[in-house]
């Protein structure tokens, strides 16, 4: 009997706990997430790949370029709106003059001289005998805005009007009548187009500049035997070269290359021009028996000359300014005075005004190519814009005219 109580004994200390060898910790009871049915869950990445090395570059625009939900803004426009010049111009050449058509006519406006802004937004004119008011049109609207006058009195008038590169309007004023103050007192006012304003004024009897206007020459004084020009460097107004060709100057203009000074000598009947170098001064050749001339973009230049066996004959010619090789672009009579010739940019054709005409000559098949925009009571003076795209005709008894390739 003694065993089944032994037995008993030992299961009661098992329940117990208390043998240490056999007990072990109770498990704990799993983690339950709940997940709602609909969601995607992210496909687990094996442990064996790696990450990302380099965190993705994000691009970040500009807010304006984001915003859409603002009203559309129209910019303010940089210029007014173009109702009397035309937005769509071509430059004018040979191949296609024949469609120059006229876009506008400035009424009232009889002028001497005119000169059109580098932007095409100003036209200035101004007729001799008027006391010097110079009218200032805009090209854009096709109204005048604006009369200059530089204080002068009745005994100044204005000989030429021209603009800069930069847009500035160079005007050269004399007075009227002889004597010293004739001689002496000439002036050339350089003026703000946009203000109206007199930025600069130098006293002269006669200014020119080069096309790039860096360079400006002036004759100081008149006189009818002996005159000087002064070659100045318009950025500093440094004085670059005194020429003194012992004689009278006039119709001074520069070469393209701003290497020459080229201007007419002697008296207004002897048709003789000369050429100055401007580095040491010296005349390096003459060219007689010319009344005008005028240079193109390049080394070529178109001169009217007299020709020497009929004083009712004249020659349009092409001259090289390396060797002045020559090449007639027309010889007819009484060509008379009508200058100065324009030189389209491709030096293909020639513009002249003759004969109470404006003509385009071909300057390389030696041929007139259209003469028919018309007759006019006076002779024409012609105008071509810096970019070629608008030719002005004025007289001193008709309206100022504008034409254009469409």
């Amino acid at each position: 009997m003694r065993k089944p109580c032994v037995l008993l004994l030992l299961l009661l200390i098992v329940s117990l706990g208390v043998l240490p060898a056999c007990s072990s910790p109770a498990p704990m009871p799993p983690t339950i997430t709940l997940v709602p049915a609909d969601l995607d869950l992210p496909t687990a990445v094996p442990a064996t790949a790696a990450p990302p090395t380099e965190a993705p570059i994000i691009e970040v625009l500009p807010t304006a370029a984001i915003v859409d939900s603002l009203p559309t803004l129209n910019p303010e426009p940089t210029e007014p709106v173009r109702s009397f010049l035309p937005d769509v111009r071509s430059e004018i050449t040979k191949n296609n003059v024949k469609t120059l058509t006229r876009f506008g006519e400035l009424p009232g406006t009889a002028a001497a001289h005119l000169a059109i802004s580098p932007d095409n937004h100003w036209l200035v004119s101004f007729r001799l005998g008027n006391w010097g008011d110079i009218n200032v049109w805009n090209l854009w609207t096709g109204k005048l805005e604006k009369v200059l006058n530089g204080a002068w009195d009745d005994r100044i008038t204005v000989d030429d009007v021209f603009f800069l590169p930069d847009g500035v309007l160079v005007a050269h004023l004399n007075p009227v009548g002889g004597g010293n103050t004739w001689r002496t007192e000439g002036r050339a006012q350089h003026w703000d187009i946009e203000t109206g304003e007199i930025i600069k004024e130098l006293k002269c009897y006669h200014i020119v500049y080069s096309r790039d206007g860096s360079l400006y020459a002036f004759l100081p004084e008149f006189d009818e035997k002996d005159m000087t020009a002064i070659v100045v460097d318009a950025a500093t107004d440094q004085i670059i070269q005194v020429i003194t060709p012992g004689a009278r100057i006039y119709a001074p203009v520069f070469t393209p290359d701003n290497q020459i000074l080229v201007g007419a000598t002697g008296d207004a009947w002897q048709k003789e021009y000369s050429f100055w170098d401007i580095e040491d001064g010296s005349r390096n050749s003459v060219l007689y028996d010319a009344t005008c001339l005028s240079f193109s973009e390049g080394s070529t230049f178109a001169v009217l000359l007299d020709n020497q066996d009929s004083d009712e004959l004249g020659e349009l010619v092409l001259l090289d300014l390396g060797n002045f090789e020559k090449r007639t672009i027309t010889r007819q009579a009484d060509m008379g005075w009508g200058c100065p010739p324009v030189i389209t940019h491709s030096t293909d054709m020639v513009i002249f005004s003759a004969y109470n005409e404006v003509l385009f000559y071909d300057a390389l098949d030696v041929d007139i190519l259209w003469a028919t925009i018309g007759k006019y009571p006076s002779e024409p003076k012609i105008h071509l814009s810096t970019d070629h795209t608008v030719l002005a005709v004025v007289g001193y008894d008709y309206n100022i005219q504008l034409f254009s390739v469409p």
